[in-house]
């Protein structure tokens, strides 16, 4: 099998958590600029906490590694990983959230497990598994945060800039690229196609509960 079948025949398996993702009523609210302030600041928590974890867990599976392209492929992570978290602060700023406030509030849990999943991959998989993983997600995580920028700004006032960690993973075709090459390299060294199906569906069921735990959220507070 081929990255591009191996792709495909994930699209076709998992369509319809994918279709929920992108279409998640989460969306709709902010669209509609029925999303509070409060709700937004705990969106802000809840990324300072999946991407502080994400970064540690990313740089194990750097150690774990002796493959120059997975080393390539993780070290670019990395780097986007520190992108984000400088982005991060910018739109936290424009909600009165920095890093510390943020790590005095507790996760919400739903939001939560998406990070705890990749601390698994990272811990347990291959490599391949983890950039199949990430390489399927970041289509969906992609549209739904340029859906979130372009709300931001013309709902909420933001700034564009303020919107910047958005627009990383809304523009992230070159880290798409590498992943695929890397999931290529697994396969062509036998790593079953059914590890990426696990590691792909675990991972877009998990970025299916943080938009779930979202939306709650917001539901709670959407008048407030």
């Amino acid at each position: 099998m081929n990255v591009e079948d191996l792709f495909a025949d994930l699209r076709r398996k998992l369509q319809s958590i994918e279709d929920r993702i992108r279409s998640h009523p989460f969306l709709d609210l902010v669209e509609a600029g029925r999303v509070s302030r409060g709700t937004l600041r705990s969106f802000c928590v809840q990324q300072y906490y999946i991407i502080t974890s994400d970064y540690r867990s990313i740089a194990y599976a750097l150690h774990r590694t002796a493959d120059a392209t997975e080393r390539s492929y993780l070290a670019t992570l990395l780097g986007g990983e520190q992108s984000a978290l400088e982005a991060l602060a910018l739109f936290g700023t424009a909600l009165g959230v920095d890093a510390d406030q943020a790590f005095e509030s507790v996760p919400l849990p739903g939001a939560f497990a998406y990070t705890a999943c990749v601390c698994w991959l990272c811990t347990y998989a291959s490599v391949p598994e983890l950039a199949a993983a990430f390489t399927f997600n970041l289509d969906a995580w992609g549209a739904n945060c340029r859906r979130m920028a372009e709300a931001l700004v013309d709902q909420y006032g933001f700034a564009p800039e303020q919107t910047a960690f958005f627009w990383l993973f809304a523009d992230a075709a070159t880290l798409v690229e590498s992943g695929r090459t890397v999931v290529q390299r697994g396969l062509d060294r036998g790593i079953p196609a059914v590890a990426f199906e696990r590691a792909a569906t675990l991972l877009q069921a998990y970025e299916l509960m943080y938009w779930d735990a979202l939306y709650a959220d917001a539901r709670g507070g959407e008048n407030s």
